[in-house]
This record gives C-alpha cells, structure tokens and sequence, in this order.
C-alpha cells in the first residue's frame, strides 16, 4: 500500500506593483584639455661657417719650436747624490762583529779612501777605538768594491773621507 500526501499549493501573494521612478540621467562632460601651446619654429637655419686650417708639415712643425736647453744639474747636487750612492753600497755590506756584539762594543770608525776613476779604491785608511770595528768596516768596504764610477761632471780621483757608525740597539 502506498500512502500519498497532496502537497499544498504555493501561497499565491498578489504583487503590487508600484509605479516606476523616474530615471534621472546625469551626464558628466569631461574638462576639455588645455591644448598645447605652439612654439614658434624659426625657419631661417643658422649659417655653418667651415674654418679652413692650413696645417704645416709635421718637421716644420719641430723646427719652429726650439727645445729648451738641457738643465745643467749644479755640480754640487751631482757630487751629493753620488757620494749618497757610494756610502748606501758600502752600507749594505757592512756588518756587526758577533765578538764585538757580545762585548758591547760601539763607536764610530773613521774611513777614508781615494776613489779612482774606474771605481777602485786606493789608499784606503782606517782608524778607530776598537780593532774588531775597525776590520769589519774595511771588511765591508773591500765587499763593497768594485765601487759606482764617478760621472764624468765630478773631478776624479776623489778623496772619500766619512764615519761608519757601530750602535747597538738595546
């Protein structure tokens, strides 16, 4: 057996109608845009001037100008810088007695030689307080040679005379 409900019926519910509303339509005009601004063009174009350049051949060119004249360095600066060259040399080979070390000795050894042209030394003298002193600054003369040749701007033979310095430092 089959059981069969009627289903209801919708409520029908009169609609009401309202009148319509009037539609109002804005319209928005957009600004007008600034219009551009003409500049005035200048139709006359700007004359071009050509520049003609004569040039001179490139010899020409060094004849007419004179080079300067070679600075003549002053003897005296020339002597300088070539007796600091000499005593670097010598110093390099220069070296401190291990004895004289242990027994603190210092002191300043007096050297003077003559340096010959060629760059060999004569008459090489020595004098000083301590004798370990005094040979290792001949020593160090003697690894030193041969010596720079003196230029040709300095008289030669030249005598050297100066002090080599034995500090220690504490």
């Amino acid at each position: 057996m089959q059981l069969n409900f009627p289903q209801p019926l919708p409520e029908i519910i009169p609609e009401i109608i309202q009148p319509a509303k009037p539609v109002i339509k804005q319209v928005v005009q957009p600004k007008p845009k600034p219009k551009p601004k003409k500049k005035k063009v200048k139709s006359v174009p700007k004359p071009v001037i050509e520049k003609v350049v004569k040039t001179e051949p490139v010899k020409e060119k060094l004849a007419k100008r004179q080079a300067p004249p070679p600075r003549a360095q002053p003897q005296v600066n020339l002597r300088e810088r070539f007796l600091a060259k000499l005593l670097a040399r010598i110093e390099e080979k220069k070296y401190y007695p291990s004895i004289a070390r242990r027994r603190n000795l210092e002191g300043n050894i007096k050297v003077s030689f003559k340096l010959e042209c060629d760059g060999k030394v004569a008459q090489l003298a020595i004098t000083g307080q301590h004798n370990l002193l005094r040979k290792a600054a001949g020593k160090a003369v003697d690894a030193a040679q041969p010596l720079p040749e003196i230029p040709p701007q300095i008289k030669c033979p030249m005598q050297i005379s100066y002090a080599m310095a034995y500090k220690l430092d504490n």
